[in-house]
C-alpha cells in the first residue's frame, strides 16, 4: 500500500466547500498527523480547494487570504455577494 492516497485532503476540501456554501465562509488548512500546522500542507489543500471551486462551482464569487487564526495558519475564504 505504499504511496496509496488516503483521501485526507479530499475530505478536508469536501468539508470546506460544504461549510463555505452553508456559512458563506470557511477556513482552509491541513495539519500533520501529529497535529502540527504545516504551511506546505495548507498550501496544497488550498490549491486543491481553489481548483475544485473553479471546476465545480464556476461563477461563485469569493475572496481568499492567508491568515493566522488562533495560532493556525489557514486561508480564510469568504463569499462575495
Amino acid at each position: 500500500m505504499q504511496g496509496r492516497k488516503l483521501g485526507k485532503t479530499t475530505r478536508i476540501v469536501d468539508r470546506c466547500i460544504q461549510e463555505f456554501f452553508e456559512n458563506g465562509e470557511t477556513y482552509v488548512y491541513e495539519r500533520t498527523d501529529s497535529g502540527e500546522n504545516c504551511e506546505n500542507l495548507t498550501e496544497h489543500v488550498s490549491s486543491v480547494f481553489l481548483k475544485r471551486m473553479d471546476s465545480e462551482h464556476r461563477g461563485t464569487k469569493y475572496k481568499h487570504r492567508l491568515i493566522n487564526k488562533d495560532g493556525i495558519l489557514c486561508y480564510h475564504v469568504k463569499k462575495i455577494d
